[in-house]
């Protein structure tokens, strides 16, 4: 028998051995029914309150008045077993305490300020954090979005001041925008909110919820990721990912064909499953384990993790405030140099002075890292021409340029844009009057298909002026632009007529002349 006892004793401690032990990433999971159970640091390397930590949970009673009891749990558990642990989440317009709806916007700021002192003190050395949940358009919206700063400059000055407020209480603290249809319905509009919230500085990932995502194969999966990292440059974290399917062998196809791609893309920083028991999930059939047996896909989820401990990780969170903006500069041309017309004029020639003097741009930051140093946003193209391109062009945003028209006369404009989407558009002021509005810009169906536009009948005068480039609407690239002289086909055909006559004569169909 004692044979017979070790076979079994070694099968049940290969089981429960935590499943991503020492890898570069962690596997994590959530409470159950707002309890830890026993075997979970046997699997699990991060944990995540389900609903415990969420503001109503905590003090959705009455103001002021705070239950921590399961919040507690999680955290205490964490420390205990030596794991990261996640705070979900700050705020969401979801759930949050209905009293703050009766407050005015002086009480509502006041009463969010006091929830998170209240939980930097309880717990001041967090982890990880989901500041904000849920707020792409669409999504429920907090009642008290205006006493944080509402729309704003941004669109979304209300969840950067949320940040802001974290970072203040948090300096260490991974900072995370948590959202779902991030890759699915609602892509562009994620897309849209990170970027703009992201030249904060104070965000430092994105979090996936992944719910849904059953009918998207590996590939397409992986291209999707891509598409966003590419977008918004950010690490990543899945954070609720559950599988929706009541048969094991379905469960396990999806698991097989798309965890590891989250697992093994350089830019995943950790990966969440949304709960693990069966009949216990937010999602009915996503369990792993049912009946107190591992479901197929959790059988090769551990055997899979084993093999792959060792994955590429991104680094993630500096805990910096955003840097100051660079010193204004003198205002004059690029490289001392004006630009002429005609001629071509590279984008990210413009002039030198600083923000509000040279440029406008919507953050300090450039998001493309190349070329110059100052807000605008740069980046190598990968046009047919040109080193460098003007990128993640917000609207409002614009751009001046010192250029001397060499002789008064009508021109055309070349300008060179690429585009995902349509709804965009740009003016051409020279000092301070519109010489062409409302340019359109095209959806050329990718930020590197390049495509060239033509203004025509633009009247210049002759001497040294100020261009301006202003850009209407999010998100399109600029290459260059280029003023050609323009030649009136209409205007030679006339002079051919008229300076080329020829003598003729006009007979009937009885060859009569007639005159």
């Amino acid at each position: 028998m004692k044979p017979i006892l070790l076979i079994l004793i070694m099968s049940l401690s290969m089981t429960q051995a935590q499943i991503a032990k020492g890898a570069t990433k962690f596997l994590g999971n959530i409470t159950t029914h707002g309890t830890v159970r026993d075997d979970f640091a046997s699997l699990w390397n991060q944990i995540t309150a389900e609903n415990e930590c969420k503001w109503e949970s905590v003090e959705g009673r009455a103001q002021n008045e705070r239950n921590w009891t399961g919040c507690d749990r999680v955290y205490n558990y964490a420390r205990a077993n030596n794991m990261p642990t996640k705070f979900h989440t700050l705020v969401w317009g979801s759930q949050y305490p209905k009293w703050m709806d009766n407050l005015n916007q002086e009480q509502q700021l006041a009463a969010v300020t006091a929830w998170m002192d209240a939980a930097q003190e309880r717990y001041p050395d967090l982890d990880l954090i989901d500041v904000v949940n849920e707020a792409v358009p669409g999504h429920a919206v907090p009642t008290f979005k205006n006493a944080l700063g509402g729309d704003g400059a941004t669109g979304y000055d209300w969840i950067i001041n949320c940040f802001k407020m974290a970072r203040e209480r948090w300096p260490n603290a991974i900072l995370i925008y948590n959202d779902y249809n991030e890759l699915t319905w609602q892509k562009e509009e994620f897309k849209d909110l990170m970027n703009r919230i992201k030249g904060s500085g104070y965000v430092d990932a994105m979090g996936f919820q992944a719910h849904g995502w059953q009918d998207l194969s590996g590939p397409e999966l992986k291209r999707r990721i891509d598409e966003m990292y590419n977008s918004v440059k950010l690490p990543i974290y899945i954070s609720e990912y559950d599988i929706d399917k009541e048969s094991d062998q379905e469960q396990l196809n999806i698991y097989k064909a798309q965890f590891p791609v989250m697992w093994e893309h350089p830019q995943v920083a950790g990966v969440t499953i949304w709960g693990y028991i069966h009949g216990s999930t937010w999602i009915p059939h996503s369990g792993l384990i049912k009946n107190g047996q591992d479901r197929p896909a959790m059988t090769w989820l551990i055997d899979y993790v084993s093999k792959y401990l060792n994955v590429p990780a991104p680094q993630v969170g500096s805990g910096e405030p955003p840097p100051p903006p660079p010193p204004p500069e003198p205002k004059g041309p690029w490289n001392d140099k004006v630009h002429s017309i005609p001629g071509v004029i590279q984008a990210q020639h413009y002039d030198l002075g600083g923000e509000s003097v040279s440029y406008h741009d919507t953050d300090n930051i450039n998001e493309g890292g190349a070329f110059r140093e100052d807000g605008v946003d740069i980046e190598v193209t990968g046009d047919v021409s040109g080193d460098y391109n003007i990128g993640y062009i917000r609207d409002g945003e614009w751009l001046e340029y010192t250029v001397n028209v060499e002789k008064s006369g009508v021109y055309e404009l070349d300008l060179r844009v690429a585009s995902q989407g349509d709804g965009k558009s740009l003016d051409v002021l020279m000092d301070g009057k519109k010489i062409a509005e409302n340019v359109e810009i095209p959806d050329t169906d990718g930020w590197q298909d390049w495509t060239t536009i033509t203004v025509n009948n633009l009247n210049l005068k002759s001497g040294e002026q100020l261009m301006r480039l202003v850009f209407n609407g999010d998100y399109f690239n600029l290459n260059w632009v280029e003023f050609k002289p323009q030649t009136s086909v209409k205007t030679l055909f006339s002079k051919i007529l008229q300076e080329n006559r020829v003598p003729s004569k006009l007979y009937d169909l009885s060859g009569r002349r007639k005159f």
